[in-house]
């Protein structure tokens, strides 16, 4: 289980894309990830929430770094 928050966390800072159920493809920078009671992970790109469950073809396409 800590191999998969692990993994998780990398995620923060990363410019991702990624395919949802309504099939757009979706853009932005990870700023918070979520990790859930039921043992459900979530992240966030700025207000809106995912489940990385919910999500396809997950890409990181770049890093933001804040100097």
């Amino acid at each position: 289980m800590a191999d998969a928050h692990t993994t998780s966390l990398q995620y923060l800072g990363k410019y991702v894309s990624f395919l949802t159920d309504s099939a757009f493809e979706m853009k932005g920078v990870i700023s918070s990830v979520i990790f859930n009671m039921d043992g459900t992970v979530e992240f966030s790109l700025g207000d809106e929430f995912y489940s990385f469950i919910e999500v396809h073809n997950l890409k990181i396409l770049g890093e933001v770094k804040l100097y």
